[in-house]
């Protein structure tokens, strides 16, 4: 009985942590922070809002756009002539909480930076 419930303790903890590590995702590696510029800074409903851009090559162009005096960017953002990728980290713990694949899809969620961060705990 012990035996049984020990394997059924053991394969818990191994759903559980893959399950985590299933719903990590990774933020690409982005171009050193010194490269951007600053684009745009003004105040939202939620707080006051930062935004930087940097231009890598002929086709890709990066975005942070951070909120508050945060460390932390609350999205990511890589446009290309093809794609528009999206990295959120709605809490701006360094830990992107969602990815989109389109800006339509992340604004069709998220229609403003106030409302990904409705319910983030900060």
């Amino acid at each position: 009985m012990r035996k049984i419930f020990i394997s059924l303790v053991v394969t818990v903890l191994v759903l559980s942590a893959s399950l985590v590590s299933a719903k990590h995702i990774k933020l690409p590696k982005l171009p050193a922070s010194d490269k951007f510029e600053q684009t745009y800074e003004g105040k939202l409903d939620c707080g006051f809002m930062k935004t930087y851009a940097y231009q890598e090559g002929d086709d890709a162009i990066w975005h942070k756009f951070y909120l508050e005096n945060n460390n932390n960017p609350l999205l990511v953002a890589k446009a290309t002539s093809v794609t528009v990728e999206n990295w959120l980290d709605k809490n701006r713990d360094g830990h992107v909480d969602e990815y989109f694949a389109s800006s339509e899809a992340l604004e069709g969620k998220y229609p403003t930076p106030c409302d990904a961060v409705k319910g983030s705990g900060t």
